[in-house]
Parts: structure tokens; C-alpha cells; sequence
């Protein structure tokens, strides 16, 4: 949704995307405090309610990678 700008569920291309204050459902925590989390950007699709998670800077995926190298949590 965030590249095409189209729902892969039911194509609409009604995309709100959410701005999402700090919390601990729009964070992945890396470290012990808030400022050591990588914010999330929510892609939600007008139509049907499709819902997709994005990072928010492109930098942070790696710092993700770095901390979940086998995708474990």
C-alpha cells in the first residue's frame, strides 16, 4: 500500500496513513528506554480496513535486522 497506493486486498485506493503518537503499539522496542525504538508508520485502506506496519526511516531497518537476526523476538 505504502508503494502502490492501492489496497492488495480489494484495490481501493482510499490509503489513510496514521499518524501514531509514541506508544508501545506503534514502537519496536530496541532498547530499554522509548528513545531506542523505531517508530512505525500505519497504511490503512479506506475500503475494506486492510491494514499495513511500515517502518518510518529506512535507516532503522537495519538497526532492526541488528537486533533480530533471525527474525526472533
Amino acid at each position: 500500500m505504502k508503494n502502490t497506493k492501492a489496497c492488495p486486498k480489494c484495490g481501493s485506493h482510499d490509503i489513510l496513513v496514521v499518524s501514531m503518537r509514541k506508544s508501545k503499539s506503534s514502537l519496536i522496542p530496541l532498547g530499554l528506554t522509548m528513545a531506542g525504538c523505531v517508530g512505525l508508520a500505519r497504511h490503512v485502506c479506506g475500503s475494506c480496513g486492510y491494514t499495513e506496519e511500515w517502518i518510518l526511516k529506512k535507516e532503522d531497518i537495519e538497526k532492526v535486522r541488528a537486533k533480530f537476526p533471525n527474525g526472533n523476538t
